[in-house]
């Protein structure tokens, strides 16, 4: 673990006091669950993020509409055959 300082807000500060009292568990420790709080968050906006930026990116490409109708009769014939 590393040591780190935090510049809280005085409200920011009275309010992690009172939780930490009410909870019985150390400020420290709730900074750290706020943190991994946020970055699981953010974490999970990456995927979409990426997947709102993919959009049209096959847009005017005249190929990708046969290679995906060749594709899809492909694994068609595979389960017919099955």
């Amino acid at each position: 673990m590393r040591r780190t300082q935090v510049y809280l807000r005085d409200e920011q500060d009275t309010e992690l006091k009172r939780l930490a009292e009410r909870t019985g568990r150390g400020q420290s420790e709730l900074i750290r669950d706020a943190i991994d709080l946020l970055l699981r968050r953010q974490s999970a906006c990456d995927w979409r993020d990426a997947f709102r930026g993919a959009r049209g990116m096959w847009a005017g490409r005249d190929d990708v509409v046969a290679d995906m109708a060749e594709a899809r009769a492909s694994i068609r014939a595979r389960f017919a055959a099955d």
